[in-house]
Formats: structure tokens, sequence, C-alpha cells
């Protein structure tokens, strides 16, 4: 994945909760937003090669957006991508 670019997967911890794993080569600070955080940015921690972030949250859809180094807010590129109500774009990941 070329530098600048963001993948995003989610993985089930305990009940009621989510880790959210970015890699995102090259990048020194990755930060998570979207309805899972309230639409407040959270800083990711760098876990080896990836960044992570534990959320509680509830199963089903989710729309989120990441930044990389404090640059703009991208959908990661593995997400399916959505038209927002504020004319940008979200990711859609789904909890089961």
């Amino acid at each position: 994945m070329p530098i600048g670019q963001a993948s995003l997967v989610t993985v089930p911890a305990e009940p009621g909760s989510v880790v959210v794993r970015v890699i995102a080569p090259g990048a020194a600070r990755v930060e998570l937003m979207g309805d899972l955080t309230g639409w407040e940015p959270r800083p990711l921690e760098q876990r080896g090669r990836g960044w992570e972030l534990r959320l509680t949250t509830n199963p089903g859809a989710h729309h989120v957006v990441v930044r990389l180094d404090g640059g703009s807010w991208i959908v990661p590129a593995n997400l399916t991508r959505l038209s927002d109500d504020l004319g940008g774009s979200v990711g859609l990941i789904v909890i089961p």
C-alpha cells in the first residue's frame, strides 16, 4: 500500500467492544473519527506495523474516516465509500 493510504479492519474483543486496526505505511500519527467516537478524533496507538484503538460499541453499521499525520480526513482504501450529509465521504464498517 502506498504511503498516504490506509486500510482498516475491526477485530471483536470482549462483548461490547472492538479493536480497530489501521495499516498506514509511513504514518507517524493516525487518528480515527466516526459515529463510533461521537465524531470526535481519537488517536490510535502504534502496535507493530499497524495502529490500534479499542472502542466500546454496538453491533451494526458504522461510518468512519481516518487522518494520517494531521492531514485531511480520508476513507480507508479497503472500505466501502458512502456520501455523508455534509457533501463528503465516509467509510462503512459493520461490527458483528
